[in-house]
């Protein structure tokens, strides 16, 4: 690597580190106030649609106002008021997978608080899980212990705000990056050995199956990983995941008296009710089109087949591929942009970025310009995401003040104003990244060979092997 290429490397990861904890330490610290109790999080609202299950009725239904229950309360209504005033008269549910409710359930033996604080524990177990395996994937790669570190940090930070949302509403953004790391460490331990028994090999792909269904939890992250499985036959895998998911939908038919199908298909409705927009097909672009006045549902419908098609193109492209780590990357890299996605969600793209990062420095003595500069545009889009969408967040907060303060908000909306319209400035992130995404696509598809294999590392050993 020449020396400015490594001069770059060290100032944007540290500009990374420093920037993801200006996205951190407040999260945390805002979390641990008074003001915001475990049950105002994503991990409340998981564990009170778990204690309604258990009242007899699906959550579901409260979210959607079709039933009114004594103890709970859809977010619709709580999302009208202000959530710092909120009374707390009734615990507030969404809706999710029938297998999410059970996952959720062994978590309601124990009071919200404690769960709460068990909860964020193994949250911070999954993402030290995930740094590790990413400073370990880039010191193979580079033979370089201090670039590791800046390259692992890189990774985390590309997209500092979906870091910084899990710190704070404890959702499952950690879980379903661990677990992705998890399909491939089991799909890659039973490449990797050849002389693995029956036995063995079935275990490693139900383990692979277990961690899919955890991903399925959200179907919107884990429903694409069925291309690079179905092309790679790992049918143990698929058929496992699939169990899996059927006899977590069992404990709330039960609990519910409601039909498998009826609790299987929800989540369909819950996700056209939240689509406003996906990366892959951003409603600014929509709009100029002529086409703003198709449903939800629809354009939802077009964003989803768009994202399959390009995630089953790019994966055929790399199914000759030993490494699952590249072999995911069409599927990790898609799966928060091909329908609506909160910005947690994304923190799925540690794994992408990292990838994408270690070719940009591949520890070779010269790297193509038209690379090098993607990488940079690969950075830029990622930052300019979390800065226009924290504008979005201070917006709403302004509102809020609004009506507290008008002088003081009217104040800080002039000087707001003038720094970005933040909806706009979103939506237009939302196609930058998508032009990064057709990017990636380009890179993937070209150099889908060179990156299954191992690159000499920054002292020209080229006998490091890859993790």
């Amino acid at each position: 690597m020449t020396a400015s290429y490594a001069n770059i490397l060290n100032i944007v990861s540290k500009t990374a580190l420093v920037f993801m904890l200006v996205f951190a330490v407040p999260a945390v610290v805002l979390r641990m106030t008074p003001s915001k109790p475990p049950e105002l999080s994503d991990f409340g609202f998981r564990y009170n649609e778990a204690e309604c299950l258990k009242t007899g009725v699906n959550p579901h239904r409260v979210y959607s106002m079709e039933t009114e229950h004594p103890d709970y309360v859809s977010f619709h209504v709580f999302a009208e008021e202000d959530a710092d005033s909120y009374d707390m008269s009734k615990k507030v549910v969404c809706a999710y997978t029938p297998w999410g409710y059970t996952f959720m359930l062994p978590f309601t033996l124990l009071p919200v608080a404690t769960a709460f604080w068990f909860w964020s524990a193994l949250t911070a177990a999954f993402l030290v899980f995930a740094f590790l395996w990413a400073r370990n994937r880039a010191f193979a790669r580079t033979g370089d212990k201090k670039s590791a570190w800046f390259l692992a940090w890189f990774a985390f930070a590309f997209y500092a705000l979906a870091f910084s949302r899990q710190l704070y509403y404890q959702n499952y953004a950690a879980l379903h990056l661990a677990a992705a790391l998890g399909v491939i460490w089991c799909l890659g331990r039973e490449d990797s050995d050849k002389n693995h028994n029956g036995m063995k090999r079935v275990l490693l792909q139900t383990g692979a199956g277990f961690c899919w269904a955890l991903l399925m939890i959200k179907p919107q992250i884990g429903l694409l990983a069925a291309i690079p499985l179905l092309i790679a036959r790992k049918w143990i895998a698929v058929f496992s995941a699939v169990v899996f998911c059927v006899a977590g939908t069992i404990p709330p038919m039960l609990m519910s008296g409601e039909t498998f199908f009826n609790l299987a298909t929800q989540f369909v409705d819950n996700g056209a009710d939240h689509y406003r927009g996906s990366i892959l097909l951003p409603d600014l672009l929509v709009n100029n089109l002529g086409l703003g006045g198709l449903s939800a549902r629809v354009k939802m419908a077009v964003s989803m087949s768009l994202g399959a098609a390009a995630c089953a193109l790019l994966s055929w492209r790399v199914r000759k591929c030993p490494d699952w780590t590249v072999k995911t990357l069409p599927w990790l890299a898609l799966a928060p942009a091909w329908t609506y996605s909160w910005n947690h969600d994304t923190l799925v793209w540690t794994i992408p970025a990292l990838v994408f990062a270690l070719d940009a420095f591949d520890g070779r003595k010269a790297v193509p310009r038209i690379r090098f500069h993607g990488f940079l545009l690969f950075v830029f889009a990622g930052w300019m995401m979390s800065a226009t969408t924290f504008a979005v967040y201070m917006k709403r907060g302004l509102e809020i003040l609004q009506r507290h303060n008008s002088a003081v908000a009217g104040r800080l909306d002039a000087v707001w104003a003038q720094f970005m319209g933040a909806d706009l400035s979103l939506q237009i992130s939302k196609i930058l990244l998508f032009a990064v995404f057709v990017m990636f696509a380009v890179w993937l598809w070209k150099h889908a060979d060179a990156a299954c294999k191992p690159r000499a590392d920054f002292a020209n050993n080229t006998n490091i092997p890859q993790t």
